[in-house]
């Protein structure tokens, strides 16, 4: 039979030899996982396409135009940044005032938020021009397209130095409450 001692040495040496087998494992594997995280190669653009020619036909989205076109209110504003921040605060500003957020309970929509997607125009005079609404219901849309008709002239916005349409998109998010009774009941 092994002494006592013996068998302490055997555990100490397997313990010993666990535990070198673990961080040679534990090195070898972050070896590979360091090369496998290396940096995706610099993509290098070897082309410039530059636009020479604007078909008036043609848009450019608002968040890519040169210089967006801006309401009256947000003439004073001096960098690009600041006309386009305020223009964005404007028209959420002037559809949460106009928009009948009760229009969707009237309908019978149901309880909780409704969205509706809205797309239209600045043209070259700077009019609100081809509206497009998607909503949860018909009324809903012609709701959306009503507060759009309502903004007034904007100067127009300006690509590369030349006037042009410009696309903006208008996310209109509202709440609708459940019905309640004279009681406060539902």
């Amino acid at each position: 039979m092994m002494s006592l001692k013996a068998i302490t040495k055997l555990k100490i040496k397997s313990s010993a030899l666990t535990f070198f087998t673990l961080t040679l494992i534990s090195a070898l594997s972050y070896g590979q996982e360091k090369e496998a995280k290396k940096e995706p190669e610099a993509i290098e653009i070897t082309e410039k396409i530059e636009i020479t020619e604007i078909d008036e036909s043609e848009f450019i989205p608002f968040t890519v135009v040169d210089k967006v076109p801006y309401p009256s209110e947000c003439e004073s504003f001096e960098t690009k940044e600041d006309i386009k921040k305020c223009t964005v605060e404007y028209i959420q500003k002037h559809t949460i005032k106009n928009f009948n957020t009760g229009l969707g309970r009237e309908l019978g929509l149901s309880a909780g938020k409704k969205r509706i997607f809205a797309r239209f125009m600045f043209d070259t005079s700077g009019n609100v021009v081809d509206i497009e609404t998607r909503g949860p219901h018909p009324e809903i849309e012609k709701e959306a397209e009503r507060v759009i008709k309502l903004l007034p002239k904007f100067t127009p916005g300006e690509h590369q130095g030349e006037v042009v349409k410009v696309a903006y998109a208008l996310p209109i998010v509202f709440a609708v409450s459940e019905k309640t009774t004279k009681a406060g009941k539902q």
